[in-house]
C-alpha cells in the first residue's frame, strides 16, 4: 500500500493557508501539527467553506448529508486577552470556540484545559479562566440568586446567570465578597 504525501505551498508551510485547501482568506485554527521549520498549520474552521471540504462534499454527498454542525469539533482562536485570561470559551454562532492567548498558553495547553473544563461545566454557555479561578456563565434555577461564588483555597469560581444578572452588577457584587 503506498501513501501519496500532498505537497505543500511555502504559504501553507508558513501558517499562512489552509494546508487542507490552501485558502488565505478565510478563518482558520491550529491543525496540531507542524511544518519541516516548525511553524504551526493551520486549516479552516468552517468546514462549509473550506474548498478542500466541499470538493468531498460534491464526491461524496452521503458523507456530507451525515456532517452535522453538532459533530464539528471547538475551534481553537489565538487571541490576546485582557485582564491576564489566558483562555475564554462560549458558543459563538453556534459552534464552541475556544479563545486562548498565546503569550500565556500553548495550544497544547490550551486544548487540554479546555477539556477538563468542559468536563466540569458541560452546560456552561461561556467560561473564563482568570487569575482568581473560574468565571461560568451558566443558567441557575430561578430558586438560586442569580450569581454563586464558592472558594477553593486560593481559587474561587463564579458561576452567574447572565440573563438575570448583567457584568456591571456581578462585578459591584464581586467587589463586595472581596471587602468581607
Amino acid at each position: 500500500m503506498s501513501t501519496t504525501v500532498p505537497t505543500l505551498t511555502t504559504a501553507q508551510l508558513d501558517g499562512l493557508a489552509c494546508v487542507r485547501c490552501g485558502a488565505d482568506d478565510t478563518e482558520q485554527q491550529p491543525t496540531g501539527d507542524r511544518g519541516p521549520d516548525g511553524a504551526q498549520l493551520f486549516a479552516c474552521t468552517d468546514p462549509d467553506v473550506c474548498r478542500a471540504q466541499q470538493s468531498i462534499d460534491t464526491h461524496f454527498p452521503l458523507l456530507a448529508a451525515l456532517r452535522t454542525k453538532a459533530q464539528s469539533a471547538p475551534v481553537f482562536v489565538e487571541h490576546h486577552l485582557a485582564d491576564g485570561v489566558p483562555l475564554l470559551y462560549g458558543h459563538k454562532d453556534g459552534t464552541l470556540t475556544v479563545t486562548y492567548d498565546p503569550a500565556q498558553l500553548t495550544f497544547e495547553s490550551a486544548r487540554e484545559l479546555f477539556a477538563e473544563a468542559h468536563a466540569l461545566y458541560p452546560d456552561a454557555r461561556a467560561v473564563a479562566f482568570t487569575n482568581i479561578g473560574h468565571i461560568v456563565t451558566t443558567s441557575l434555577p430561578t430558586d438560586e440568586p442569580p450569581a454563586r461564588f464558592e472558594s477553593h483555597g486560593a481559587r474561587c469560581t463564579v458561576t452567574f446567570d447572565d440573563t438575570r444578572i448583567t457584568k456591571k452588577q456581578l462585578l459591584a457584587l464581586m467587589d463586595k465578597v472581596v471587602g468581607l
